[in-house]
């Protein structure tokens, strides 16, 4: 293939490794590495991975290869299942799905370096000349027990002693830059499953595939690699290869190998403008051009790392209509592995390529419709409304487990508990197993004496209250549940009815971190809000008030590049003040309605049974705002690191009550910055009386103004987080504060762009 010149500055480059080596082999015996995540998140995802290994194992490697699988959690939690089993050739194969069974099981939390140590030192044990190394290495979590350059540096003595790899990510809140990392020292496949059903074939390819040739040779580039990798394409997958300077380690076996440079290697190089009038021709299809297969397949490595610019420049090099507007609103980790998917096709069938046409001027619309303008536009009318229990919605929960505190173990319950799974992962003994069972069964809680249930099951709710979170991309929907606890059977009191009515609420997080939690929103709508959506595509059908529609969110990009060009930190912090006001204000003129018309608060139990009877229904979970038993958290089994935005106005950090404020004003005193800004409520509020029709005019109306500010500034941290961008009055990270006038007062405004661990 000759060089091709993608744009001024950009090259794909193209190096023969050898022409001598022997072609990819299918013959060469083969010892496979199966290393498997079990911390605590992967509690619903192993049972289907241990009867994949069970069933189909047997069936993917060849008479001559054997398998080894590792296991591995937190620190000093890891080990081998089996160890260089002959799977075809197994006369019994029931010891090896015990194993697997007895090891594969949920525990602990995530670390690298010691299961890669064991990889090592397994490898001494089972390599034998003439035969090759192939190694699978999943996770769904970030290693929490060790820094990068520990667990890089483990891998780079893995390098030379692996034929073939693959790094796969299990979920969307693995450390995809982390394992980008180490499938380039590994000289593998970097993939993402976001469940077992991608899962299954990425396993199957990885222990499959044709392997290259035993050995690693080094070669030198004859110019730097831009970004430092090198990738080449294999039959069913892209490696990528580290490069260090201009040396790259390789299979021995391997022919063919691309990268980007900024310079070409000679003027001889090939034009995409040449390339694209060869298509003009009967001779020649642009899609059939020798240099376009590894071009779709530079977009790979690219979009592993989210180098969009490059991106861009490849796409408009193929012209490929469809790609370039599948990739124009690809923001966060999730679309860009649907767009890395959709490019992976197009490197394997030319017929997916050009779909849509070719036009390298392809210019997608900067506004496109975004899954935060349609839960902006759903929440703005009470009419439409959710159905969280219809089929087609899937919910994931995204935090730790909640359990009534009633039903909670001890904590040498739970030490335990811990130590029975330790234990059951280490023994064999059927016997030792059954005595381990019973005792965990023993260990169960009660079940609680009274739980709610929901009046109508499939009821619809008011999409009316969006939850933003202050500082993380996250949105959810909260919904109010009515609905009744059964009280005949306990009940004390016999004023009280055997099915006491009462609500629950409910947060059902849409985008968690900016990553779609949901892939469908079941909504039925009102007439406006339905030519809207037909308006924007988003819906079609006949409208009728009782349809309920299946919104496919996975078809919108959850913003749009014009929210991420507009990002500015003036406009932010404004928005920070404008809201801090406001709140400000809702404060006092809740205060004073309160303080007033306290008459309106809806009658309490302790009014309505006495305290006895209140502080009874109370211990059961049964309180004036609903049923909320008290609940604990489930230890945190797993982690995960998410980005978050904090933005500081100093001298602002909280609002003082505002009796404190009042008595100032009354005081004559000289207020702080925090209290002036809730002086002009303070003052409204005396000069307009205590009116409570002007009260409630006051609160509804700064409700939504907070509303209002509080959507702004989330589509502002979106757009930072999720669409990777810094603010255009700061020329790097490192600038992140300005001085503002506020109502004539200079005010430093920072904002902090910081990665936090989550737990769960």
């Amino acid at each position: 293939m000759p060089d091709l010149k993608i744009s001024d500055g950009l090259y794909l480059l193209h190096q023969t490794v050898s022409t001598s080596t022997p072609a990819i082999t299918v013959d060469i015996p083969t010892d496979h590495v199966v290393v498997i995540d079990v911390s605590g998140s992967m509690y619903n995802e192993l049972p289907k991975i241990r009867q994949q290994l069970k069933n189909k194992l047997p069936m993917m490697v060849r008479e001559a290869d054997s398998v080894s699988i590792i296991w591995f959690s937190g620190r000093s939690q890891f080990g081998v299942v089996v160890e260089a089993v002959a799977m075809r050739t197994a006369v019994d194969l029931s010891g090896v799905h015990r194993a697997i069974d007895n090891f594969l099981k949920p525990v602990g939390m995530t670390g690298f370096v010691e299961p890669l140590q064991e990889i090592e030192r397994l490898i001494g044990r089972v390599q034998k000349p003439g035969r090759a190394i192939n190694l699978f290495f999943m996770s769904d979590g970030h290693d929490n027990q060790w820094t990068q350059d520990q667990i890089l540096s483990t891998v780079e003595k893995l390098q030379p002693l692996v034929s073939s790899a693959a790094v796969v990510e299990y979920g969307y809140y693995a450390n995809k830059p982390l394992m980008v990392k180490m499938a380039e020292r590994f000289g593998a496949s970097e993939v993402l499953a976001e469940n077992f059903l991608q899962y299954e074939p990425i396993f199957e390819s990885a222990m499959t595939k044709k392997i290259a040739g035993i050995k690693k040779v080094e070669i030198r580039l004859s110019t730097p690699a831009l970004h430092g990798f090198a990738f080449s394409v294999g039959e069913d997958e892209i490696v990528t290869y580290g490069v260090d300077g201009r040396s790259v380690m390789v299979p021995e076996g391997l022919r063919d190998l691309y990268y980007f440079s900024e310079v070409p290697l000679s003027v001889k190089f090939v034009s995409f403008t040449s390339v694209h009038e060869a298509r003009k021709t009967k001779h020649t299809r642009g899609t059939d051009y020798p240099g376009m297969q590894a071009l779709y397949a530079g977009l790979v490595p690219l979009t592993q790392r989210m180098l969009s610019t490059d991106i861009f420049r490849v796409l408009k090099a193929t012209g490929d209509v469809r790609l370039i507007r599948t990739f124009a609103n690809c923001f966060g980790k999730q679309a860009y592995t649907d767009f890395q998917s959709a490019a992976t096709s197009c490197v394997f069938d030319k017929k997916l390529r050009l779909t849509d046409g070719y036009n390298p001027d392809e210019v997608p619309a900067e506004d496109a419709y975004t899954i935060l303008d349609l839960l902006d536009q759903l929440a703005g009318d009470d009419g439409n409304k959710f159905y969280p229990n219809h089929p087609a919605f899937h919910y994931e929960r995204i935090g730790r487990k909640a359990f009534e505190a009633s039903g909670m173990l001890t904590e040498d319950q739970q030490k335990r508990v811990t130590e029975i799974a330790m234990q059951l992962h280490l023994t064999t003994s059927p016997k030792v197993i059954q005595s381990l069972q019973k005792e965990l069964a023993g260990l169960v809680p009660e079940k609680k004496t009274v739980e709610f249930e929901p009046l109508d099951e499939d009821a619809g709710y008011p999409v009316s209250s969006l939850v933003l979170n202050e500082d993380r991309p996250n949105i959810s929907a909260q919904v109010k549940i009515p609905g009744e606890v059964y009280l005949g059977a306990v009940s004390p009191d016999p004023r009280l009815p055997a099915f006491f009515p009462t609500h629950i609420f409910r947060n059902y997080t849409i985008i968690r971190d900016g990553i779609r939690n949901v892939s469908v929103l079941p909504v039925s709508l009102t007439l406006p809000t339905y030519h809207e959506l037909v308006g924007q595509g988003v819906v079609e059908g006949d409208w009728k008030a009782d349809r309920v529609f299946e919104i496919d969110l996975t078809k919108l990009p959850l913003i749009n590049r014009k929210m991420v060009k507009a990002v500015s930190a003036k406009m932010l912090f404004q928005h920070q003040y404008d809201l801090l006001v406001a709140k400000a204000a809702q404060k006092v003129f809740n205060h004073y309605y309160n303080e007033n018309f306290p008459s309106e608060a809806t009658k309490g139990l302790v009014e309505q049974y006495g305290p006895d009877t209140a502080e009874w229904l109370a211990s059961h979970g049964v309180k004036d705002y609903g049923y909320s038993p008290k609940v604990e958290l489930a230890e945190a089994t797993e982690s995960y690191y998410g980005k978050e935005l904090t933005v500081a106005l100093a001298g602002l950090s909280s609002l003082p009550t505002v009796k404190s404020v009042i008595d100032k004003i009354d005081g004559k005193k000289k207020l702080t910055l925090r209290e002036g800004l809730m002086s002009k409520a303070v003052s409204h509020a005396k000069s307009y009386g205590t009116h409570q029709e002007y009260l409630n005019e006051r609160k509804h109306g700064i409700t939504k103004l907070c509303r209002k500010l509080m959507r702004e500034i989330a589509q502002i941290k979106f757009a930072i987080i999720v669409g990777q961008t810094w603010f255009a009055e700061f020329s790097s990270l490192d600038e992140n504060s300005l001085t503002m006038n506020f109502d004539g007062n200079d005010v430093v405004c920072t904002a902090n762009l910081n990665e936090i661990e989550i737990k769960v």
